[in-house]
């Protein structure tokens, strides 16, 4: 069980700031974790399975964009190597972090940290250091919190804004005085938001919306203001009660973001300084994160509040990225047939469909009137449950609502003739690999009800279970044949076709979740009590039962000490593509798979490192309160705009410390058996089998380097450099060999291979396929080794054979259609030429 956390969806931006990597990569927080966004690619990829112990509140990178910088709410520094995806340091700033940012060389890192700057030794690959940071001085004078840092180009001045309404510029001279008095530059009437070195002039971005422009004029600082918000007849001042919340500069452009959900770009250079040359409208609440890059065309914008990160370049009025995650908690996902979606409900009444390959979500389906609880996909036809009472079908082709189920209304409610009486509320979905046949569970009345999805009718109303029908799973082998699990502990097999009730299968503790293997031939449930039982579906009989309460609970102390009914316990369980492992996830921060046949833990998936999440599961009261401090002095009591209604007992939106509660709401194996998804409150996490760093040190002695692979290749001695590549298992090597080999020495180098090799092999070849523009030469490569591969090989790479497969249906498809639209005009050329 190699996966390894490959992507993080469901969310693009919860906190902090955006930024730019110099080129076509940008980085984001979402939580504790970070998200790289390729947008040449258009795709987004998790930095490492990385997490920092709190929600990480600000991020620095350095200008060759190798290494980046996390800072979390408590004040705790990560430093993460971008492409490597390893955490090098870790270090406590003392406090919480406002700002921080590298010295143009990369030496030197200044951190904002209550009322002073801190300035830190940073660790550089042109230099050998003991220590990863070494602190060298602190800056002071400032009266309130310190906000914002900038540096000058040559690195000598470092200009700090504070809540105090100044900036201070200090001269960075290592063996200077430090009795030294820095410049003060006062003119504002608000605390300072961004500061920059525009040239030889220092611009400061206030939060009341006003920029002042500083210039050294024979030993005096002269000021000069600008409104933001300025009339376009007369130039007067307007008042709004927007204010201004980022800005970011590039060159001579200055990039403005407000809460108003508003952004402008304004030139700073020529006679009329800050002249606005384009502003736009984004979102519908505060902007609360700008960046713009080194072109000075593309702006990142960034918004909290409703989890939008975007991406616009304004010289060509275009987007190149748009993504928005849930407002509110996802609840479940799934995927579809193919194994290329994932479609994923939340509470935000939202259905969104996202990209396996780039992580993204191209389509948002918003009918229902209350929170998605379940997803199923099915053919081309993704189907949505709701509490709403409904079941809507959505075309994947079209990307609109072709059908609506509506469940009959409550018994109570049924006297009212009306219709447009609100149905029962739906809790769980299950539908047929041919998309004829839909089952949705209610949580009051305890009824199944069963739709045809061709005519939109209600087939039947299955009615025996005495609590509410939390989940369903229709028999993979055809005939109509249902599961259906209630709190009523019980688990009851239907033929939905005879409205039949064949079994009942009793168990000691309320029913959560079930799931068929994909032969039909078991049932595997999920019970509050813990564990997991599974059954014969055929004989009715009980095969197995294991314990997991153990496996989520971090102690047997706190197992014990927790009453029976809050026990850790699954909610979500499936099988496995080969069928031969469960995985399941629950009221726990893990997300646990077992071998099914033996009963055995065989791996254990963390889904969050954060510290509340980690606490909040202790039995210490001490450290419960110590929790309870922190949430209260980090809470952001600035953004008024995020007060919850009067009554309300919903969360706060954009709070990611209620959103994130430490939980597992569903688990869902890819098709394809490569990766599985765990959905939690705060985001899709995307599991995936990773052999980039994998090593395996067996056959490899000395000899075998990169540099040997190839010398290797470069000799002609093709099968000598494969062997090595494939012994280092280096990801880059072996593609780089694999690439350079002639097809005429494939046939020779696959057949010389042992059998244990191959394995690496087909999972290269596979990814290739997926993802490399010269498919031909892959598709040689897969065939030569899959008429030399062993038959246990092969069966024991299954995934990897779908994923090619996959890959290969794909590239039919496009070709066909294009062979297709030519053969009538190629049938008339060869008869021309005949002519």
């Amino acid at each position: 069980m190699d996966y390894q956390l490959k992507r993080v969806a469901g969310a693009v931006h919860s906190a902090g700031n955006v930024l730019f990597d110099g080129g076509d990569r940008l980085f984001s927080a979402i939580g504790n974790r970070i998200a790289c966004v390729d947008l040449r690619r258009q795709a987004a990829d998790a930095v490492g399975d990385f997490e920092t112990r709190s929600d990480i509140d600000r991020l620095a990178l350095t200008s060759d964009g190798c290494l980046l910088c996390a800072v979390d709410v408590e004040g705790r520094l990560s430093c993460v190597h971008t492409s490597r995806r390893v955490v090098l340091h870790r270090l406590h700033l003392g406090g919480r972090c406002a700002d921080l940012t590298f010295s143009p060389d990369d030496g030197l890192l200044a951190v904002a940290v209550k009322n002073g700057v801190v300035l830190w030794r940073a660790p550089a690959q042109r230099r050998r250091d003991l220590a990863p940071f070494a602190r060298l001085r602190r800056f002071g004078g400032f009266t309130r919190q310190t906000t914002c840092l900038t540096w000058s180009a040559d690195a000598h001045l470092l200009a700090c804004g504070s809540e105090d309404n100044s900036v201070r510029v200090f001269r960075v001279e290592l063996d200077e005085d430090e009795r030294i008095k820095p410049y003060v530059l006062a003119a504002h009437k608000a605390s300072i938001v961004r500061c920059f070195f525009v040239g030889s002039t220092i611009a400061s971005c206030a939060r009341d919306c006003v920029v002042a422009f500083w210039e050294l004029d024979n030993g005096v600082s002269l000021a000069s203001k600008k409104f933001l918000w300025e009339d376009a007849n007369d130039g007067e001042q307007r008042r709004y009660d927007g204010r201004l919340v980022d800005a970011a500069a590039s060159s001579t452009l200055l990039a403005c973001a407000f809460s108003t959900g508003v952004f402008a770009v304004y030139d700073t250079s020529g006679k009329h300084r800050c002249a606005c040359v384009h502003r736009l409208s984004v979102a519908r609440g505060s902007v609360d994160a700008i960046s713009i890059d080194s072109t000075g065309s593309r702006i990142a914008l960034a918004s909290q509040r409703f989890g939008q990160l975007v991406v616009w370049d304004w010289r060509a009025e275009t987007f190149v990225l748009k993504q928005q995650g849930h407002d509110h908690a996802a609840t479940c996902c799934a995927w579809s047939p193919d194994g290329r979606l994932c479609i994923s409900g939340a509470d935000d009444r939202r259905v969104k469909v996202w990209s396996d390959s780039s992580g993204f979500c191209f389509a948002t389906f918003s009918d229902h009137q209350a929170p998605v609880t379940a997803v199923a996909c099915a053919r081309n036809v993704v189907f949505s449950a709701s509490r709403d009472g409904t079941v809507r079908a959505y075309d994947l082709r079209r990307y609109r609502q072709f059908r609506v189920f509506k469940a009959p209304p409550p018994r109570a409610a049924s006297n009212v003739s009306s219709t447009s009486e609100p149905g029962a509320p739906l809790v769980s979905l299950t539908v047929d690999a041919d998309a004829e046949l839909v089952c949705a569970g209610g949580d009051e009345p305890y009824e199944v009800y069963v739709w045809s999805v061709r005519s939109g009718q209600l087939l039947d109303a299955l009615a025996a279970h005495e609590g509410p029908v939390c989940a369903l799973a229709l028999d993979p082998r055809g005939g109509g044949g249902l599961a259906s699990g209630s709190w009523d502990k019980t688990v009851r097999l239907w033929r939905v076709y005879r409205n039949e009730l064949e079994e009942t299968l009793e168990h000691n503790a309320e029913v959560l979740s079930v799931a068929y293997r994909r032969d039909g031939g078991q049932l595997v449930v999920a019970c509050l009590d813990g564990s997991l039982r599974i059954w014969n579906s055929k004989t009715a009989k009980l095969l197995y039962t294991i314990d997991g309460a153990r496996d989520l609970a971090k102690s047997d102390r706190f197992l014990a000490k927790r009453p029976k009914q809050e026990a850790p316990h699954f909610t979500c369980v499936t099988y496995s593509a080969d069928g031969e492992r469960v995985l399941a996830g629950g009221s726990g921060r893990f997300v646990c798979c077992y071998q099914v046949q033996q009963q055995v833990l065989v791996a254990k998936f963390r889904v969050s490192h954060r510290r509340e999440d980690a606490e909040d599961d202790s039995d210490d009261e001490g450290v419960m309160e110590r929790v309870k401090g922190v949430r209260r002095e980090y809470a952001d009591d600035d953004d008024d705009d995020l007060e919850a209604l009067p009554g309300s007992t919903t969360r706060k939106a954009g709070n990611a410390l209620s959103r994130d509660v430490s939980r597992v709401n569903a688990v869902a194996f890819s098709p394809t058996g490569s990766s599985f998804c765990a959905c939690t409150p705060g985001a899709l996490l995307f599991y995936r089998k990773d052999d980039a760093t994998n090593f395996a040190p067996f056959d490899v002695d000395e000899a075998a380097t990169p540099e040997s692979a190839r010398r290797a290749l470069a000799e002609g001695q093709p099968a000598r450099a494969l062997a090595f590549a494939l012994a280092l298992g280096h990801a880059p090597t072996l593609a780089e060999v694999v690439a350079g080999i002639s097809l005429a020495s494939v046939d020779v180098c696959v057949r010389g291979l042992p059998p244990n090799k191959l394995p690496r092999l087909l999972r290269h070849l596979s990814a290739c396929l997926a993802n490399d523009e010269n498919f031909e030469f892959y598709a040689i490569w897969l065939r030569s080794l899959l008429r030399s591969a062993p038959e246990e090989v092969l069966r024991d790479e299954a995934p990897a054979l779908r994923e090619a497969t996959r890959s290969l249906l794909l590239h039919k498809r496009a070709l066909s259609s294009l062979v297709d639209d030519n053969e009538n005009a190629l049938a008339f050329l060869l008869s021309e030429n005949n002519v």
